[in-house]
């Protein structure tokens, strides 16, 4: 998830990237969330091995299961909202881009300009 989460800050997906990596990020969720079930119920297998008269094996580690799978869930939802909540695209133009480049450039070069008005550049 944090491969999506990179390219889509450093190359600005357009729409039908962005519907991929959604799918790329569901899927890599929907696994991880078995994967995690799979390792409880393998757990389940070694305690009823470890003693059979356990009542609830499955059930034992049941709240750091649910812990692990919000954890997955919420990486999964940060993902999403960056993905889908960005104003400027590719598809936006160069524009829109250059708009983006100037906002993010004065918030280094005004206070570099200040500096340097004010005497103390020299």
């Amino acid at each position: 998830m944090s491969a999506i989460f990179w390219i889509e800050r450093s190359i600005r997906l357009n729409h039908p990237e962005k519907i991929i990596a959604t799918v790329f990020t569901g899927l890599i969720t929907g696994f991880g969330i078995c994967f995690l079930v799979k390792l409880q119920n393998h757990l389940k297998a070694v305690r009823l091995a470890l003693d059979p008269n356990d009542l609830n094996p499955w059930w034992r580690g049941v709240d750091v299961l649910s812990v692990l799978i919000g954890v997955v869930s919420l990486a999964a939802l940060v993902v999403l909202y960056f993905l889908w909540s960005h104003h400027v695209s590719a598809a936006g133009g160069a524009a829109n881009q250059t708009a983006l480049w100037l906002s993010e450039t004065s918030v280094v070069v005004a206070p570099a300009q200040r500096l340097f008005h004010s005497g103390l550049g020299s």
